[in-house]
Formats: structure tokens, C-alpha cells, sequence
């Protein structure tokens, strides 16, 4: 490859995305991959906010663990369900969970399995391969979720989610209760939602109706949904972005006080860099402007925003955490037209992450999740959209921050304003400098990693090498309704293929590790960062 090509080809990173340590230096040097820092750059803007309120987020860990027991067990029962149609309802059968003390156990994941089969006997499912596989742990055992993207349903292309439901006896985990979702199944069911606010119904009732917990409840009646709408539907708000007088993003959020709103960090970031202006609604359809950021913390996924006026009604924490098949519930926009409830189940709360049965579209990202009690327990990400489990962070840790905030005159609270940010930070971010600082010798050792020219077809924006670290920014520029990572998984699955091993997985960064070589990929937005390490 000429020298004419690779200035095409490259751009300069100016250390937006990259904070590297003084460590790397050294020729034999250990990373501690799980604390790299790859947007240092916002949390300097956060650390230029007022101190006094600052979140505490002592005891939150912003990382996904995975059981790999449950994920190998996964991938047996994946061969066995998708391998040979003719053997699959035996050899499931033999898979099946059997209870020592409890037949009822034994009978259910029968009926459970016999349906699961019948279901798949329906769908002609055929796929390249499956993108990730999470686990969530309870104390009932374990549910893998396999993420199949672009599948082939009965001829046509849609995302396929595999859930599985483990239980351990003396020989392993079993398989208790398997199910599937389409991605068309959960298409028309946020269409449908949509469309009922839109008629200005406000019930949106549950998308998967499982008890985890034997003898648990299975329903909500609709006296309970009213009044918990009608208490506490003032205290949610939704929250739009324009761009050239159109609405693009939107998302919703919640009052911790009169006139300031918590929502979610990476919905703002997402805002900000794709919208011109940003304001919030009310159930009663009044709109507010945003002055600016009171607090954020980006690993903790939350920021505050000050409204222009003094508005709403604060929401009451709880002051217990929910257990297994406890009820979760949302008050928030699906059209931006009215607002609606709807409802699910908690699974498992492990280090101030909750993740539930209740089924997330992007304008849930940023709102409240409250108990039956309506009280806040925690507020939705964008974790795992569009997906039968989603992942909401525990509101414990701005309860202080609350008492701070009510106890201040509202005209005192300090803040940033969006302007300031975006001058000095965003708008200079989009403007990319088309410049290569990658030795043609360099790249042509690191492009034979997991074949990266051919297996990631992403605009490359910058690269990027100093001291045996080679970076580079990709942009999503297609479609960027599809999650950034995904389009990362044909180099994913060569690195497998070479020898690496994912050492570090979460939902928003991964580590493959061979010998002293580190790949990191990061997703930021809709970019996509790969950093290769060779000491």
C-alpha cells in the first residue's frame, strides 16, 4: 500500500478519545484494561461543575459480569437447538432441569420445553453467528440472553434473542425454561404502545408475564396501574432534541427537586452531539427550556439538568431494594404525544445494578423505575434495549445529593450551560482532522490482527500510534439506529478464530488478550474506538 493511500486512508487522533498513562513507556508493562480511560475528555468538563454536588458512587461498579460456566452451557444448548432439527426435542429433554424434593419444578420445565419447541418447529431460523451472550444471576439460578443479529426468519431479516433460563443441580446448570424473542415481536409491541398513547390511553400493561420465584404474583391489577399513574405521573418528564426543527432524539427523566431533572448521561451525550437544541415536556404538554448541568458522573450514567423555570413535583426514593419477581414500572412517552405506564419484573440487583423483565425502547432511556409503593428505585439505560431484560441503575446513590438540592434556593443552584459545553467540547469534536500519524511499517504489523480492514467496514476517522498503542476511531455513519458495537463482530469473531480470548466484557468495552497483546474495543455514541497494545 502506497504512501497516497494510507494519507487517505488515516487521520490523526488529537488525544480526544485516548488517555494513556505514563506505564506505557516501558517495554514489559502491566494494564490494568477494566480502568482505561478512553473519554477522559468529558469526565474533565464533569469535573468542572460545582463540587457541592458532586454523586457519591462509592459501592457502584459499572461493569457486566459474566457467569462462563452459564455461557459455555449456552453455547451447548445453541448447537443442540439450531445444529439438528430432527434430535433437538431429545436431546433438550436430556438437558432438562429435574428438581430432587420439588416435581412441580420437574413438571414445569417439561411444559416449558415442550412449548419452546413447538414454537421453534413454526420458524424456518437460520444465522452467521451470535454477537454476544449476557448472563444475569439470581438466586434462582441463571438467564443467558444470545443476541443472533441479522437472522433469517421464515426468509426474512430480523434480530433474534435466545433466553434461557438455568438451574444448578448436582451435575451443573439445566435447562429450566427457554424462550425466544423476534425482533418484530418487540417492534410491534412498542408500536402498538405508541399508538395507544397516541389515543390517549395510559395503561400500557407488560411485555413477558414470568415468575421467577415460585408462588410469586403474576399480575397487576388495573386499579394498582391508575394510581400509581395518577400519583405520580407530575414527577416524569420527556425529553426531546431537535435538529433543524425536527425532532431526532428523545428520552424521558424525572424531577429530584422542583425544576431540575435527573436523566440518563449517555442520552445527553447523544443529544448533544447530534441535536441544535434540547427542551423538556410535562404530562399537561408545557415545555421548558434547559438552563445547563448541575451534576453528572459518566460511569454512574446519570446527570442533572436545571430547567429555566421551577416546575414539577420531586420524586420519594425508596428506601429498600427490590427482590427477585418484585414489580418495576415506567411512567413515561413512547410518541412523545401523551405519556403511558407499563410494567415488568425485577430479576437480580448485584452492585447498584437492577435487571428486570420489562422490556426498554430509546425513549425510556433516563426515566424513573419505580416499586409498587411508587417510589424511585433506580432509572433506566440504554444497557439493554429492545431486549426481554433491561439494566436500570440503583438511585441509592443520589439521595444525598437530593437532600443538598432541596435544601438550596433554586435561583442559587448553580450550573453549566449547554453552550458552554458544546463550545468547548462537542462542536470541536465533530470537526475531524484528516491527518495520518501511523507509520506505513506499523500498520502493516497491526492490520493482519484480526484481518481489521476487511472484517470492520466502518468510516475510519483517526488513528493514531504512540508507544506500541495503536488507536483508531470508526464512525457509524449507516444506520445508527443499529448498536455500534454489533458491526464490530466479524473482527471480534476473527480475533476468537486467531487465539485471543475476551478477558474483559461489558456493555460498552471489551478486552481480547493473547500473551502480552491487548485489543480494546470501545463503544462511545456511534463511534467505535479499537486500541491494539503489543509490549
Amino acid at each position: 500500500m502506497d504512501g497516497d493511500v494510507m494519507k487517505k486512508m488515516f487521520f490523526i487522533v488529537v488525544s480526544l478519545m485516548l488517555f494513556i498513562p505514563v506505564i506505557i513507556a516501558k517495554n514489559d508493562f502491566e494494564i490494568d484494561t477494566s480502568k482505561l480511560e478512553i473519554t477522559a475528555k468529558g469526565k474533565a468538563l464533569i469535573d468542572g461543575l460545582d463540587k457541592v454536588y458532586k454523586i457519591d458512587t462509592d459501592g457502584f461498579i459499572n461493569t457486566e459480569v459474566i457467569n462462563q460456566e452459564a455461557k459455555d452451557y449456552t453455547k451447548k444448548l445453541i448447537k443442540i437447538i439450531f445444529n439438528d432439527e430432527t434430535t433437538r426435542a431429545r436431546k433438550l429433554h436430556e438437558e432438562q432441569f429435574i428438581s430432587n424434593n420439588n416435581g412441580f419444578d420437574t413438571l414445569s420445565s417439561l411444559v416449558f420445553i415442550d412449548m419452546f419447541i413447538k414454537d421453534l418447529k413454526d420458524l424456518d431460523i437460520k444465522y452467521d453467528y451470535v454477537k454476544l451472550i449476557r448472563t444475569v444471576e439470581f438466586s434462582g439460578g441463571v438467564i443467558t440472553l444470545s443476541y443472533f443479529p441479522n437472522a433469517t426468519i421464515n426468509g426474512t431479516k430480523e434480530d433474534f434473542i435466545l433466553a434461557l433460563y438455568l438451574k444448578s443441580d448436582d451435575k451443573g446448570f439445566k435447562l429450566f425454561y427457554p424462550w425466544f424473542t423476534k425482533g418484530k415481536d418487540l417492534e410491534e409491541y412498542f408500536n402498538n404502545l405508541g399508538n395507544r398513547e397516541d389515543n390517549g390511553e395510559k395503561i400500557g400493561g407488560t411485555y413477558k408475564s414470568l415468575s421467577i420465584e415460585e408462588g410469586s404474583s403474576n399480575e397487576v391489577s388495573t386499579d394498582q396501574l391508575n394510581k400509581l399513574f395518577n400519583d405520580n405521573k407530575s414527577m416524569n418528564v420527556s425529553i426531546s432534541a431537535l435538529e433543524d426543527a425536527s425532532t431526532n432524539v428523545y428520552g424521558s427523566g424525572f424531577f429530584i427537586r422542583k425544576g431540575l431533572v435527573v436523566t440518563s448521561w449517555s442520552l445527553l451525550l447523544e443529544m448533544l452531539n447530534n441535536s441544535d437544541f434540547l427542551y423538556v415536556n410535562d404530562i399537561n404538554k408545557n415545555s421548558y427550556n434547559i438552563e445547563g448541568i448541575v451534576a453528572a458522573d459518566t460511569d454512574y450514567d446519570l446527570v442533572v439538568l436545571k430547567l429555566k423555570d421551577e416546575v414539577g413535583q420531586e420524586v420519594n426514593f425508596a428506601s429498600d431494594n427490590l427482590k427477585t419477581d418484585d414489580f418495576v414500572f415506567t411512567i413515561n412517552s413512547k410518541n412523545n404525544s401523551n405519556f403511558m405506564i407499563n410494567y415488568g419484573k425485577n430479576i437480580t440487583n448485584y452492585n447498584g445494578k437492577y435487571k428486570n423483565l420489562l422490556a426498554l425502547s430509546n425513549s425510556d432511556v433516563g426515566g424513573a423505575l419505580y416499586n409498587i409503593e411508587g417510589e424511585v428505585v433506580a432509572f433506566n439505560t440504554n444497557n439493554s434495549l429492545n431486549n426481554d431484560v433491561s439494566i436500570a441503575n440503583s438511585t441509592n446513590y443520589i439521595k444525598d445529593l437530593q437532600n443538598i438540592l432541596l435544601n438550596e434556593d433554586f435561583n442559587n443552584i448553580k450550573s453549566v450551560s449547554f453552550n458552554d459545553f458544546k463550545d468547548r467540547y462537542y462542536n470541536s469534536y465533530t470537526e475531524e482532522v484528516v491527518l495520518n500519524s501511523v507509520p506505513k511499517r506499523e500498520w502493516d504489523k497491526f492490520r493482519r490482527i484480526g484481518n481489521i480492514e476487511k472484517n470492520i467496514v466502518l468510516d475510519l476517522l483517526k488513528a493514531s500510534y504512540v508507544d506500541n498503542i495503536l488507536s483508531l476511531r470508526y464512525k457509524n455513519k449507516a444506520n445508527k439506529s443499529i448498536n455500534t458495537f454489533f458491526l464490530s463482530a466479524n473482527y471480534e469473531n476473527q480475533l476468537l478464530k486467531d487465539g485471543y480470548e475476551l478477558t474483559y466484557d461489558n456493555y460498552l468495552k471489551k478486552v481480547y488478550t493473547k500473551d502480552k497483546s491487548n485489543i480494546i474495543i470501545k463503544q462511545y455514541l456511534d463511534y467505535l474506538i479499537v486500541i491494539m497494545m503489543e509490549s
